[in-house]
């Protein structure tokens, strides 16, 4: 994915309405989504200090930096063809995932291949740990109940 694009896979289909008028749905991002329904929780838990709703903040914040951390990591395996990847921002996103999943074995080889010389085989190799990273995640996401 280029950076900018949109990934036509995490638009939502919302159900929205606003007091008494009829529902309408309206697309959104899983990012725009996860902020959503990130301000509802915490306005509940401020209204209420109700521990199950922050709770809900945490595992919603941890499911995006997650999405925030994927997408540097799928933007560096989209462009590491042309360009040399070992940037701090990918750095960044390598370390807070060795730190979260379980498995290491996918955050080393994608940094493995951030120093593979081969242009395609540091792709393949890059994309193919992406995959273990993003399969981790979602594990996560959905062992604490913040997915869709």
């Amino acid at each position: 994915m280029i950076r900018g694009q949109l990934d036509r896979t995490t638009l939502r289909l919302v159900k929205r309405s606003k007091h008494g008028s009829p529902a309408k749905y309206i697309a959104m991002t899983k990012r725009e989504e996860l902020e959503r329904r990130m301000d509802e929780a915490t306005r509940q838990f401020a209204a209420t200090k109700d521990p199950k709703f922050r709770r809900e903040v945490q595992g919603l914040a941890l499911a995006l930096a997650d999405f925030n951390h994927l997408r540097v990591l799928d933007d560096a395996v989209a462009r590491c063809r042309n360009e040399d990847m070992r940037t701090s921002e990918v750095r960044a996103a390598l370390e807070y995932f060795s730190a979260r999943l379980p498995s290491k074995w996918p955050v080393e080889q994608f940094q493995k291949g951030l120093n593979t010389e081969n242009d395609e085989g540091r792709w393949q190799l890059m994309k193919a740990s992406l995959n273990g990273i993003r399969l981790n995640a979602d594990a996560l996401e959905k062992r604490h109940g913040t997915s869709h």
